[in-house]
């Protein structure tokens, strides 16, 4: 049985030329995950699994009731991402959840 969570609330952007991790405390559903994977990375514009390109290394770490996800990188200009996040809790019951990042031009001036 898993149950399902969607976090965080609100429109996440990042460009093409960053890369961050983001991180999703989970507190208002669980204290103690554990086991935390990033499932899937999303190209919504297809459906197709990128994690391979934009997620290619690392797995996510816990701290408290937090789960930092590696780095996201190499996006695509005006496509917009679903990171879908899985972890067991403390009932042994799996959750999951996910987030949405658009990937859009960053202006410098």
């Amino acid at each position: 049985m898993s149950l399902e969570c969607k976090y965080p609330k609100g429109r996440l952007v990042q460009s093409a030329t960053e890369k961050a991790p983001y991180v999703i405390d989970v507190a208002e559903w669980e204290s103690a995950p554990s086991a935390p994977l990033v499932d899937y990375v999303f190209d919504e514009s297809d459906g197709s699994n990128v994690k391979a390109t934009v997620m290619p290394s690392g797995t996510p770490t816990v701290t408290g009731t937090k789960i930092t996800c590696p780095l996201l990188q190499s996006l695509t200009l005006g496509r917009r991402y679903r990171v879908e996040v899985s972890f067991t809790g403390t009932n042994s019951a799996r959750w999951e959840c996910h987030y949405r990042v658009e990937c859009i031009n960053v202006s410098t001036s």
